[in-house]
């Protein structure tokens, strides 16, 4: 009988019990692969708390435990708007349970404040109910005549809430005689805003402020007219257009109801060529095609005219048109007689024209002269 010895074992039979152990150990003490690894599980977490409100209950349960109650609301993202007071809009109370909680409508109550524009309630760990409020930047103020308030506005014309006068001194600053709706975007202050850059680009001084026109409310116009003190009641037409007080003592500028870029140059022409009637005016008035009309300020004697346009004042004496009669006590009057003297005044040939308002017989009469 053949006795067959056992068959020795080979170096490749036990390696499969010490290759299999390698690769955890090497896999353990790679750093990359523990990196990866931590990774991933926050990313996981992460996402759990993005979803926020929409993450899986076991997932909170397992992070807060059962019934976790608010210990503390953390606000972010505020600047304007008070943290406390945005913490009470959320109407969420310290201790009470955090599955209880109606996300939407605290996010909802948050967004009421008039100056958030987006709001967002999150649930955090350690009982933390996390806010983020995104708020409503002010690009210009608006003086609102008719209430006697300030408003900051947005860059879409939407009055935001009642501001100090004083508040942002590098902000524009625009004028309404109407009553200015809250919340709802006006598209003349848009135009308005516009006006600001367009003043720049044409090398024109900064614009103290800029009055909105005075749309469909002929009825509420004598009021407005008496209760401000932005331009003279007795020109009343003017108030129906866009107009523009240029800083630094600078005049009244009249653009009407469409400002074009055209009026712009026109002005800049006349900064330019005739300085010193513009330190003169009062009021400058481009409603014209191709020509300004000036009206020369009380306070400061106007310039006399220059050699070159003696011959052609001279010549245009006796065609001198007049505006006669006291101001119009309805608007539809006081526009038609404004018409009228425009029609008159656009027969002169000069670019820039002067009127002077003189008192004879008691009523008052505007006299159109060529600077």
């Amino acid at each position: 009988m053949i006795r067959l010895s056992p068959r020795p074992r080979t170096a490749g039979a036990r390696a499969p019990r010490a290759h299999a152990a390698r690769p955890l150990r090497r896999r353990a003490a790679d750093p990359r692969r523990a990196l990866a690894f931590a990774i991933a599980c926050a990313a996981g977490l992460a996402a759990g708390f993005a979803a926020g409100p929409h993450a899986a209950p076991w997932l909170w349960r397992a992070i807060d435990g059962p019934g976790r109650a608010v210990e503390a609301i953390a606000v972010v993202g505020h600047e304007r708007v008070d943290a406390e007071a945005i913490a009470r809009r959320t109407g969420v109370e310290r201790g009470a349970p955090i599955d209880a909680i109606d996300f939407a409508a605290a996010a909802a109550a948050v967004a009421a404040e008039p100056w958030v524009r987006e709001a967002r309630v999150r649930r955090a760990p350690d009982g933390t109910l996390l806010v983020a409020v995104e708020e409503r930047a002010a690009a210009a103020l608006l003086e609102d005549a008719a209430r006697g308030a300030w408003l900051a506005l947005e860059s879409d014309g939407r009055p935001i809430a009642p501001v100090e006068p004083d508040a942002w001194p590098a902000l524009p600053r625009l004028r309404s005689l109407a009553p200015v709706e809250p919340g709802v975007p006006n598209a003349d202050a848009v135009r308005a805003l516009a006006l600001v850059g367009e003043l720049a680009a044409h090398g024109l001084p900064a614009a103290e402020w800029i009055a909105l026109p005075l749309r469909d409310a002929p009825a509420a116009a004598p009021d407005a007219r008496a209760a401000s003190a932005h331009g003279d009641a007795d020109i009343a037409p003017a108030e129906a257009g866009f107009r523009a007080k240029l800083a630094d003592g600078g005049a009244e500028v009249v653009l009407g109801d469409a400002p074009a870029a055209e009026q712009l140059a026109r002005l800049a022409t006349l900064l330019a060529e005739r300085p010193d009637v513009a330190r003169a005016a009062a009021r400058i008035d481009l409603r014209f095609r191709d020509r300004a009309v000036l009206l020369p300020r009380d306070d400061v004697a106007a310039p006399a005219a220059p050699a070159t346009d003696d011959a052609r004042a001279a010549s245009a004496d006796a065609r001198e048109p007049v505006w006669g009669g006291a101001p119009a006590s309805d608007e539809v009057g006081a526009r038609g007689r404004e018409r009228a003297w425009m029609r008159a005044l656009a027969l002169r040939g000069a670019p820039w024209t002067r009127r002077d308002r003189t008192s004879v017989g008691g009523d008052e009469e505007w006299l159109a002269r060529t600077i």
